[in-house]
């Protein structure tokens, strides 16, 4: 997946969006993933209406707050993988250890570095606050999102994971997970790519607070219509203060060495195949096949 590379994309505007919903409430732009269809998949156009509703809710000086939410039964199921692998997928070979095209491996190395580099930039590096409230699955892709944003109010019940782990890659900026929940942790998500519920989320520090699912939009949203109480520029220098502290620790190389052992990470059989499948039987088969062997081996965890 790349935002920042690929072939021209159509020009979006905050009146031809439609995969992002905007709107403005006591000094917080509500911006609500719109693609449910799709479980909010961060495909090309999605992150396209994004972007531009960022930009729009940055440039507006009556919003002092982001309120990022998602329409669905999922705040974001990940990166929408649809059509990525070739229109004429190659036999698979379940011989070969590594997917064909090391020949390609330098500009993937670039594009997924910069891929990190854009969650970063939209987010992390905005002049003013985002709260995200997420509910339902919240997954590969949705990490990164939710990774760059500053509050995270979430559902009890909610899952936030890492399933793309088990064969596909590296997220691009690792959700800042070992920021947040410490090395180990991150290492067993990574790892196993199983997920944690909204209460462990709360827990570990990957969120700040976990509500049941029916209280979820009244709290998210009261939490960012507070924030919003305090003068824009003081929010400004809280956000980038505490930032820096992060920042001076290595964060953006830390981030680029994410996309980069992603490209080196997908360079695997299981890739390959997840591809194919993927083109030829549909997502949904290919994440079926990718899961199988770990709910074969779910059933002989220790009582």
């Amino acid at each position: 997946m790349s935002y920042e590379g690929g072939p021209p994309r159509e020009e979006r505007s905050p009146e031809s969006a439609q995969y992002v919903l905007y709107e403005v409430a006591n000094g917080v732009a509500h911006l609500t993933l719109n693609r449910p269809e799709r479980r909010n998949g961060l495909g090309l156009d999605l992150v396209k209406d994004l972007e531009v509703a960022v930009q729009r809710a940055d440039s507006d000086d009556a919003v002092k707050v982001l309120l990022l939410q998602a329409n669905g039964p999922s705040f974001c199921g990940g990166y929408d993988v649809t059509g990525l692998a070739p229109v004429d997928p190659p036999p698979f070979d379940p011989e070969s250890d590594i997917e064909p095209g090391w020949d390609r491996l330098n500009d993937t190395l670039y594009t997924m570095r910069r891929d990190g580099e854009f969650w970063l930039r939209l987010f992390w590096n905005l002049r003013k606050p985002v709260v995200a409230a997420v509910h339902g699955a919240c997954l590969a892709g949705g990490v990164d999102l939710i990774g760059a944003v500053d509050i995270v109010i979430v559902a009890d019940d909610a899952l936030i994971g890492l399933p793309q782990a088990r064969a596909l890659g590296v997220i691009h900026t690792m959700g800042l997970l070992p920021y947040y929940i410490g090395i180990r942790k991150s290492k067993e998500m990574a790892f196993s790519g199983d997920p944690i519920s909204g209460l462990e989320a709360e827990r570990l520090g990957l969120a700040n607070k976990s509500v049941p699912v029916e209280k979820l939009a009244a709290e998210a949203t009261w939490t960012a219509e507070r924030i919003a109480l305090v003068p824009r520029q003081l929010l400004m220098a809280h956000k980038f203060a505490i930032n820096r502290f992060v920042e001076e620790a290595g964060l953006e190389g830390a981030v680029r060495a994410s996309g980069e052992y992603d490209a080196i990470g997908a360079q695997n059989w299981m890739n390959a195949k997840f591809r194919y499948l993927s083109k030829t039987e549909g997502i949904k088969a290919a994440a079926k096949w990718r899961d199988a062997i770990w709910n074969e081996q779910e059933a002989t965890r220790p009582s």
